[in-house]
């Protein structure tokens, strides 16, 4: 839906609608061999991103949905942070992803909460989750690395 840019800040939206996730059927809990669709924000793959996107009170809603991917190998731009910044941003994705961080990229969340994913936090190919007074409920996994 997004591709966010440097430094740019969303505040109090609300995302529904999106769709397209789809767990590898050989190995439900390996994130990087599913099938990816509906993502509500990326990190912009053109942008050179010095200063983290910041999402603040916002909140999603979908089934199959993928609230964010933040993905720290689009370019290999030594400037590139590869990273956003969440505060508040609340997820109901029947089927689908919270957070996923690839690839060294690193996200702050504070406060969110995720509810009947698949993948509420996850990480893969050493990416990076600092996450303070939030959870994962009713889904399948709350943080797999």
């Amino acid at each position: 839906m997004f591709f966010v840019n440097n430094g740019v800040m969303m505040q109090e939206m609300v995302f529904s609608g999106l769709t397209g996730f789809v767990p590898d059927s050989n190995g439900l809990d390996h994130i990087e061999n599913a099938a990816v669709g509906g993502v509500y924000l990326r990190l912009d793959p053109a942008a050179v991103i010095t200063k983290s996107p910041y999402i603040k009170e916002c909140s999603a809603f979908s089934s199959g949905g993928v609230g964010a991917i933040i993905d720290g190998g689009l370019n290999n731009d030594a400037n590139n942070a590869g990273s956003m910044v969440f505060h508040t941003y609340t997820q109901i994705h029947d089927g689908g992803v919270g957070f996923w961080v690839r690839r060294n990229g690193r996200a702050e969340i504070v406060s969110c909460f995720t509810y009947y994913c698949d993948f509420g936090y996850a990480t893969s190919g050493g990416g990076f989750i600092r996450a303070l007074n939030g959870n994962h409920s009713y889904g399948r996994f709350g943080a797999v690395s």
